[in-house]
């Protein structure tokens, strides 16, 4: 059918694509239209680990890739304002990206040549991308002198919650044990500008560690505390305020649960998800707290992908097409062009768009 809407507001919407034979970064108009290449590829890049996230206002974009050459990816940011490339950080390490909270992008640093008994092998870090300040978080701790007597901390769980990144850290004794005598193992909040570190509950080491994080709700995070040995599992639940201990959650809950990835407009008064139906998506729109849900599709092969200012929606189908959709769901999806996805998900990540 027809599209029974058009595009009213200027802008672009960017993208990775490698239409060229190369992973470029692309923009175009919001109808499809001058498409131009931003960055083009260099062809040292990643097929599977080229990842583009972009801020909730389109402003920034934050890109991971090995465009430089060498063993190692680099991360980027692009300035949307004037396609200004700036590196935000490189090295001999890995990095995760976590994602954006309005300015700030935040990510994970694993620096490869560390040895076990080395602090500070596993950092989170922010860049405040309107002021161009790279941000150290935090830093995991470790003792020992050899592998024989290493113990250190890492960090495999994290979330946000609200205006604030929820991370675990956890101690382990070489080469990977879990029951660390004298430490704690600890459930920590800070703000991507550094404010507010907060550590959330504290448990020992040598007994407890904390299994996973799952946002069930744009403000209900779920704490798993897992007992070496295969011990009895309790769990929390954290809504961006306070942790609270949570018996109606078990194993099968837990793990059985459908966990929906909630879109969060710019002006944060709005979310955006998708749930199954009957092997096909249905996605909704709703309020901050992902409440009040109103369809805007009914059962399809689209899924989301953000939003373009809150009052239009973006889609994508089959992992290789966008699409745009005023917010109401008036019309047929407008097609803006394919783009080049790689085979990594965000799920449970709702601060910036494309990583679904």
């Amino acid at each position: 059918p027809a599209n029974t809407f058009q595009v009213t507001p200027a802008g672009k919407v960017y993208f990775l694509s490698n239409q060229s034979g190369k992973i470029d970064v692309v923009k175009t108009d919001l109808d499809g239209g001058n498409r131009q290449v931003v960055l083009p590829g260099s062809g040292s890049e990643d097929l599977g680990n080229t990842i583009l996230l972009a801020s909730r206002d389109w402003k920034y974009l934050a890109l991971l890739s090995k465009r430089d050459g060498g063993d190692n990816a680099k991360l980027f940011l692009i300035d949307t304002s004037n396609d200004q490339t700036t590196n935000i950080d490189e090295g001999n390490a890995s990095f995760t990206p976590i994602g954006w909270y309005d300015d700030s992008f935040v990510y994970l640093v694993n620096r490869t040549s560390y040895s076990s008994w080395q602090p500070k092998a596993t950092s989170t870090k922010s860049f405040d991308a309107a002021n161009k300040r790279l941000l150290v978080l935090d830093n995991t701790n470790a003792t020992g002198s050899s592998n024989a007597d290493a113990q250190y901390e890492n960090i495999f769980a994290y979330s946000f919650a609200k205006d604030q990144l929820v991370y675990a850290k956890t101690w382990y004794r070489y080469p990977g044990y879990t029951d660390v005598a004298g430490q704690q193992n600890t459930l920590n909040t800070i703000k991507a500008d550094g404010s507010d570190k907060k550590t959330l509950k504290s448990v020992d080491a040598a007994t407890q560690y904390f299994g996973s994080l799952q946002l069930t709700k744009p403000n209900n995070l779920e704490v798993q505390v897992s007992t070496n040995g295969g011990g009895p599992t309790t769990y929390f639940t954290y809504d961006g305020t306070s942790l609270s201990p949570d018996t109606t959650l078990t194993d099968n809950t837990f793990y059985n649960t459908n966990v929906i990835t909630y879109l969060l407009s710019p002006s944060e008064k709005q979310t955006f998800w998708s749930e199954p139906r009957d092997g096909k998506n249905t996605l909704f729109v709703g309020d901050v707290n992902g409440a009040g849900a109103k369809q805007v599709v009914a059962q399809s092969d689209y899924q989301t992908f953000g939003w373009y200012t809150d009052n239009y929606l973006l889609l994508s189908k089959g992992g290789s097409e966008l699409y745009i959709l005023p917010v109401d769901g008036s019309g047929t999806p407008l097609k803006i062009s394919n783009y080049y996805k790689p085979e990594r998900l965000f799920n449970g990540y709702g601060g910036g768009y494309g990583g679904l």
